[in-house]
């Protein structure tokens, strides 16, 4: 691993590509296309089942769908339309296809959300597709706007972060009773400059090799950088202050960590999909670039479960569904075997 990631980094270097974001040099790796959907579809979240299928949250409507990765063009299944809201925006497995999915009134024509819109849902996965989804309500958030961000901080418990990227704040909801609070709110959470913008976009919890300490990273897609904030791994509430771990990612929306710490991730605007070292902050790009259409508007990231997949990243891109120049919505799947430790 060590000497495949070296040799790219010359290659890189002596091509001379260097992208819009500092020290950052063009390394493509492998990518197939898992499915292409068609301009009327807008895709933001993504999680993959134990099972090895992808599920597809749609930004343009309150619609969770499943990809089998396996099949040539994938095999497309609607698991359910959440009636009365116009978005599916984040998604978590707590245990094994036991999804929780954020939904909320926001459109993504003119960006305008409802306060007091959002809403979880559990959706239990088991045995579909055979038997269909059961859906159910966790819990309303009145003042809330867009949730987005999700992580598990207890199995056991039923503690999970939800993130609110338009106020800029993170709660914590205990799916098993509904209830919910406010628990991080700083610097690096928020929208600054303070107008109009997504701020927290995706949290993922992480323990360093050789350290005590379990943080939560973010990412903050208006700052463009990657922050972490040391928590207690039982309340999830912060022990310290937070810092950040690397900046100048324009636009980052969702990312995944290997076991390294080494940083995947999707940046929006530049239709990108990255890896950031963990040691170096050198950033290597993927796939995609401001002018290719391809990955246009990088969304979301997540690492495959099963033995054959394992190591590689499956992502999703948005299509650019309200430009003028919409090239559909895209589920892919990249191969960072040589360069994530899963």
């Amino acid at each position: 691993m060590r000497i495949s990631l070296l040799f790219a980094i010359i290659l890189g270097a002596t091509n001379g590509i260097l992208c819009q974001n500092a020290s950052a040099y063009n390394v493509p790796v492998k990518v197939e296309t898992i499915y292409h959907f068609n301009s009327s579809v807008s895709l933001e979240k993504l999680a993959i089942r134990k099972s090895g299928e992808a599920i597809v949250c749609f930004d343009n409507s309150a619609d969770i769908y499943q990809v089998d990765p396996d099949l040539i063009n994938g095999s497309v299944r609607h698991i359910h339309t959440f009636e009365g809201y116009l978005t599916a925006h984040g998604i978590v497995e707590v245990e094994d296809d036991q999804f929780y999915v954020a939904v909320s009134n926001l459109s993504v024509w003119n960006h305008i959300d409802v306060l007091g819109s959002p809403s979880i849902f559990h959706v239990n996965m088991t045995g579909f597709p055979e038997h269909r989804a059961r859906v159910r309500e966790v819990a309303h958030f009145p003042d809330s706007r867009i949730l987005n961000a999700m992580e598990v901080i207890s199995k056991e418990t039923g503690l999970i972060y939800v993130g609110d990227s338009a106020l800029g704040v993170i709660n914590i909801l205990n799916v098993n009773t509904g209830h919910h609070y406010m628990a991080i709110n700083n610097s690096y959470t928020t929208i600054y400059p303070l107008d109009s913008g997504n701020g927290v976009y995706g949290i993922h919890l992480f323990q360093p090799q050789n350290e005590s300490t379990k943080y939560l990273y973010l990412s903050n897609f208006k700052q463009g950088i990657i922050a972490r904030v040391p928590i207690n791994p039982e309340s999830g509430l912060p022990v310290g202050e937070p810092t950040v771990v690397v900046s100048n990612l324009t636009s980052v929306a969702e990312f995944a960590l290997d076991k390294e710490g080494n940083i995947f991730a999707a940046l929006f605007s530049l239709n990108q999909f990255v890896r950031v070292d963990h040691e170096t902050n050198e950033v290597l790009v993927l796939a995609g670039g401001r002018n290719i259409d391809t990955y246009t508007k990088a969304v979301s990231v997540v690492f495959g479960r099963t033995e054959s997949d394992k190591g590689q990243l499956y992502a999703v891109t948005n299509g650019g569904f309200t430009a003028l120049h919409n090239v559909g919505a895209g589920l892919f799947r990249l191969d960072t075997q040589d360069m994530a430790v899963v």
